[in-house]
């Protein structure tokens, strides 16, 4: 698993993002990769029903998945995840709150010559990636977004890591929650 986009829970960008909402994007960022979630290209989405605990934000989130996803492996070695239906609801132990989101976006991913891999979010996503440590939090994305993740799994911009006008109407789970 590379990258999860919660609206597509395909890898956890962990970037977690599904079904498109905005128009659509050759290259999309990696998505939260969903866990025994994947569908073949030509199936339906699959259900989803899953939790796990991470700590990406300084403190323990709890989070889960339900809804329906589909992973499409596309021949330049790139995927399309989507999630129609899916919401995750996030929960702090700690203090008890809660928060349900729909995450119905579609994350796009695919490796460009040098290895690095481009990712697009579109719609409602959220993204969460404790495998790249210059991204660091939980947030919900709604429009598109892209980020590129080197080979060695580096963010090419750390200072700005999520580029597009989702940006704008990014909100922090972290901070919502803690």
């Amino acid at each position: 698993m590379n990258h999860i986009a919660f609206a597509g829970f395909a890898a956890v960008l962990v970037y977690v993002s599904f079904a498109c909402s905005d128009v659509p994007s050759p290259v999309e960022p990696v998505t939260m990769a969903l866990s025994g979630a994947a569908a073949v290209a030509n199936g339906p989405p699959t259900d989803l029903t899953t939790g796990f605990d991470f700590e990406n934000c300084g403190f323990t989130l709890h989070v889960e998945l339900s809804g329906r996803t589909k992973t499409i492996e596309l021949p330049n070695g790139g995927s399309i995840q989507t999630s129609p239906g899916l919401t995750a609801t996030i929960t702090n132990p700690a203090n008890g709150k809660q928060v349900t989101l729909n995450i119905t976006g579609a994350t796009h991913k695919t490796i460009s010559e040098n290895g690095d891999t481009v990712a697009v979010a579109t719609g409602r996503n959220v993204l969460l990636d404790p495998t790249t440590p210059e991204l660091v939090g939980v947030f919900l994305t709604i429009g598109r977004v892209s980020w590129v993740v080197t080979a060695a799994g580096h963010l090419v911009n750390p200072g700005q890591p999520l580029q597009g006008p989702g940006n704008e109407h990014r909100v922090d789970v972290c901070q919502l929650m803690g």
